[in-house]
């Protein structure tokens, strides 16, 4: 969403922050979570639709950390992916990925994606978001 060398330097900062190992989990979390949202979206018989061109890069940046900004203004992963997902598949997603994976890569993907998308919203300037207390 904001290059490659944003993305590294992120990975880098998080890798120091919370462990190798638990950012290849949160990274494999992801896809795993991405995945299975889609496998279970299918089922339910909901078709995504299209994401406009336009929604790319920054313009996608912008639109996540909307989507994940609570009323209080903090970012919370819970609230993007109930805002993407619907609250229905989002908690049949991580009931997956603990049944699947574990309670802890669930833990995981929720935490470090707390802190990064709160990093993304202030490398865009969005100083008002606040860093949710699960991070």
């Amino acid at each position: 969403m904001l290059g490659e060398e944003t993305v590294n330097a992120e990975v880098a900062k998080l890798q120091k922050q919370y462990g190798k190992q638990a950012v290849a989990g949160f990274i494999s979390g992801m896809d795993y979570a991405v995945k299975d949202a889609l496998k279970r979206a299918t089922e339910a018989g909901i078709k995504l639709p299209t994401p406009p061109p336009e929604l790319e890069g920054v313009t996608l940046a912008e639109a996540l950390v909307k989507a994940g900004t609570a009323p209080d203004g903090i970012f919370w992963a819970g609230y993007l992916f109930d805002h993407a997902l619907s609250h229905k598949l989002h908690k049949q997603v991580m009931i997956d990925i603990i049944n699947n994976v574990s309670a802890d890569a669930n833990l995981t993907t929720h935490k470090i994606l707390n802190q990064a998308m709160y990093d993304v919203a202030h490398a865009l300037g969005h100083n008002q978001v606040k860093l949710a207390p699960l991070h």
